[in-house]
């Protein structure tokens, strides 16, 4: 019975232990529910996550960079056809075939790796610029590389065309610390400065680079701009490396940190050595406008009260025949006349406004003819040298002015190097001006780009002040005490009227050289040809001066030359009328150029409309509207510039009724 118990007891012992277990194992099914559950929730979450996130993310195997893994982005991003492309490498993708390889290797030295530049190609293709963050993991009981990427190509291109503008802009760019230590410039900046590289102005102060007289201006605008204020554009002078300063205008800024306070200084540097060279170039134009203007009006005053002199003193000289005293006293006053007419000249030469004759012109036989006489005012002729350069063009231009210009050019050369003794050295050659070429020296006389021909004289003499540059083409004007005339302010006028330009490099100890540019190619306006073989069928001749005295003596002197009927007219206009009531009569037009109410020109322009055989000749002191053209491209026959001889008048009617030579301009 005993034993029958034990068994009993023994069998409910196992009973409940078996429930025990049975309970336990439910607990831990039960835990084991929820601790899948709770994986799986925690897997979906994080895949939401890696599926929701805004950039790609990829995991790979570190081996041979096979795809285990990859985010909705990152299979848009790189062309993939699922989570786990099947085949697909991350090797593939790199433009740099040792980048992946090197970025793994790195991985496992230092576990994570972040903010690599890495050029990767997308799903088109395309090189990419991307920014990548990886982790070495193991998943799936294997190793493999966890990355993530951004795309910053855009940024790239951005901060490269930024760079760009600001290193190929011609203003710089500058920042400051709050103490005016540089701490930033880019290039242009340097260059500015006259220094090769920005390094070499880094850390230094603002008022470094700034004249000492500027210094206290600097420092109100930084105080303004700490402040708050908008000061706009301020002109300072730059020091360079060398010493030397120049005019730069800066506009400045304050930049701020997010709470408002300020952090830097910012500026835009422009070099305003350009803009002061135009503005000066400019300012002379003018002036060389205004003193021609007035120069020319005064020559040509005076023009005819020398001719009103001239021919009075022909005809008291033909009085006085046969009286040697008084021929030799009248001889005097022609000699005083002639002086004073040269003079005029020369002032009609700085207005630009010299009657002249443009033929096809070689520059270097101008040069060779010119040598013998300009080595003769030298100790030692053979200071002077001449060295052309290949064969050059002709151009179109009056031979005797550019010879006075050449002349101008070397007699100043040889007055510089008369105490030194230097060389001179004379050099022709074609040059194509760029824009660059015109910011080069001083140009009294505006430049222009283009083809031209040049003409250079170089002294080995002392060299012009920068203070005198402005100057050397004044008139009268010397940097040996005292002026001797015209010159340069002469061949400037005469350089001008041929649309021509000069140049002035010179320095002190460093000699000055003289260019001259003439155009390769001019195109004035289409020339009216004179009128050829028909001559005149009558030698009566129409004149037309608004000068009573000279009208009175041309009128008086025409008829001795076997020429009527004569008429006269004060102006073209009543010039034109007397032509139309009068023109069976008429053979031959003699005008001055510049008249009220109609110029010469213009009045012989209306004749040749009635009848184009008319023929004309040309009388001028100085002429607004005709001095910078020629009288044949009016369609005269001949010119005569005031004042003039009695005798040249009657050589020049008489070519014209001859039929052979038509006149000399």
């Amino acid at each position: 019975m005993e034993d029958e118990t034990r068994d009993a007891e023994a069998l409910k012992e196992e009973i409940r232990r078996l429930k025990w277990r049975v309970s336990t194992l439910e607990a831990v099914e039960t835990e084991c529910a929820r601790a899948l559950n709770a994986l799986a929730a925690s897997e979906d979450r994080y895949r939401r996550l890696l599926d929701e996130a805004g950039f790609p993310v990829t995991i790979s195997l570190a081996g041979d960079s096979t795809v285990l893994f990859a985010n909705p982005l990152a299979c848009e991003w790189f062309g993939l056809d699922g989570p786990r492309p099947v085949g697909r490498r991350m090797m593939e993708f790199y433009v740099d075939p040792f980048a992946r390889p090197n970025l793994v290797a790195q991985l496992r030295a230092k576990g994570t790796i972040s903010g690599r530049e890495v050029v990767m190609l997308d799903g088109r293709g395309r090189p990419r610029t991307q920014i990548v963050t990886a982790s070495l993991i193991t998943y799936e009981g294997r190793e493999a590389v966890l990355a993530t990427s951004n795309d910053i190509t855009e940024r790239r291109h951005a901060e490269a065309l930024f760079h760009t503008m600001v290193e190929k802009s011609p203003d710089g760019f500058v920042m400051a610390d709050l103490d005016g230590s540089l701490t930033y410039l880019s290039p242009p900046v340097a260059g500015m400065f006259g220094y090769a590289d920005p390094e070499e102005i880094l850390g230094r102060s603002l008022h470094e680079f700034i004249a000492p007289e500027d210094h206290s201006r600097l420092e109100e605008r930084l105080l303004a701009l700490l402040s708050g204020q908008r000061t706009g554009p301020s002109e300072f002078k730059g020091l360079r490396k060398d010493g030397s300063w120049f005019f730069q205008e800066a506009n400045g800024d304050v930049l701020r940190n997010p709470d408002g306070s300020p952090h830097a200084f910012f500026f835009i540097v422009r070099d305003l050595s350009n803009r002061k060279r135009m503005e000066r170039t400019l300012r002379w134009g003018e002036k060389l406008e205004s003193l021609g203007l007035m120069a020319a009006g005064i020559a040509h005053e005076l023009n005819n009260a020398f001719q009103v002199t001239r021919g009075h003193l022909e005809i008291v000289q033909s009085l006085s025949a046969g009286n040697a005293e008084l021929a030799g006293e009248l001889s005097l006053i022609a000699g005083g006349v002639d002086r004073a007419t040269a003079l005029a000249k020369e002032m009609l030469d700085y207005s630009g406004r010299t009657l002249r004759e443009d033929v096809p012109v070689d520059l270097g036989h101008t040069v060779v003819e010119g040598l013998a006489l300009w080595r003769g005012f030298l100790t030692r002729p053979a200071r002077l040298a001449y060295r052309p350069d290949g064969d050059l063009p002709a151009v179109s231009a009056d031979e005797g002015q550019v010879m006075k210009v050449l002349s101008a050019l070397v007699l100043n050369a040889i007055e510089a190097t008369d105490e030194t003794g230097g060389g001179i050295v004379i050099r022709t050659g074609l040059q194509e001006l760029a824009g660059t070429d015109l910011l080069e020296g001083f140009w009294p006389a505006p430049g222009r780009e283009g083809r031209f021909l040049r003409l250079e004289v170089q002294d080995a003499g002392p060299g012009i002040p920068a203070e005198q540059l402005e100057r050397v083409c004044d008139p009268f004007f010397t940097t040996k005490g005292q002026g001797r005339g015209l010159g340069l302010s002469a061949a400037l006028g005469i350089l001008r009227s041929h649309s021509a330009c000069l140049q002035i490099l010179s320095a002190p100890g460093e000699g000055t050289t003289l260019r001259a540019y003439f155009p390769v190619s001019i195109h004035p306006h289409a020339p009216v040809s004179p009128v050829g073989a028909i001559l005149p069928a009558t030698r009566g001749i129409l004149v037309a001066e608004d000068d009573p005295a000279i009208r009175d003596l041309v009128v008086g002197m025409l008829p001795k030359w076997g020429y009527g009927p004569v008429f006269a007219a004060e102006n073209g206009a009543e010039a034109l009328e007397l032509f139309r009531a009068n023109q069976s009569a008429i053979g031959l037009f003699l005008t001055d150029a510049s008249m009220p109410q109609m110029s010469g020109p213009e009045a012989f322009e209306a004749m040749r409309k009635i009848r184009p055989s008319l023929h004309g000749v040309l009388m001028t002191g100085y002429s607004k509207s005709f001095g910078r053209g020629t009288a044949k491209a009016f369609g005269f026959s001949g010119a005569l510039q005031k004042p003039f001889r009695f005798q040249d008048l009657e050589e020049q009617l008489e070519a014209v009724w001859s039929g052979g030579d038509r006149g000399k301009e």
